[in-house]
């Protein structure tokens, strides 16, 4: 199971897991040392709150699906913003993080010529 690695993703204490989907904070403790398996309102509970598939929480690799776990909540915000655009915005879209992307690369490549001086 997923689970732990899911919650230190997130930077959650067991307990504030356990809080935010109403579990106890032991159950969480067996969930992820293999102790006890949750069942599956539970699984439900948890895939819900971390924007992921029962089997991604389990382990279980769905190739075709996107696992929405990976995303930072600001990326999953985009991304739903920008399944409304046109494909002729969706490609400006592209361009402007293509930019966004090649002046990071730029600036990071300044500060390492800067550190080198220095």
């Amino acid at each position: 199971m997923k689970l732990k690695e899911l919650r230190i993703k997130n930077n959650l204490s067991q307990t504030e897991l356990a809080k935010k989907v109403d579990i106890s904070q032991r159950s969480i403790s067996n969930y992820e040392n293999g102790q006890s398996d949750p069942d599956i309102e539970t699984l439900i509970k948890l895939a819900q709150y971390f924007h992921t598939t029962i089997d991604n929480l389990v382990g279980y690799e769905t190739p075709y699906l996107i696992d929405k776990s990976q995303f930072t909540q600001t990326q999953l915000k985009i991304i739903e913003q920008i399944k409304t655009l046109q494909e002729d915005l969706c490609e400006k879209v592209v361009s402007y993080v293509t930019g966004l992307q090649e002046i990071a690369e730029e600036r990071q490549k300044i500060i390492n010529l800067y550190n080198k001086r220095s």
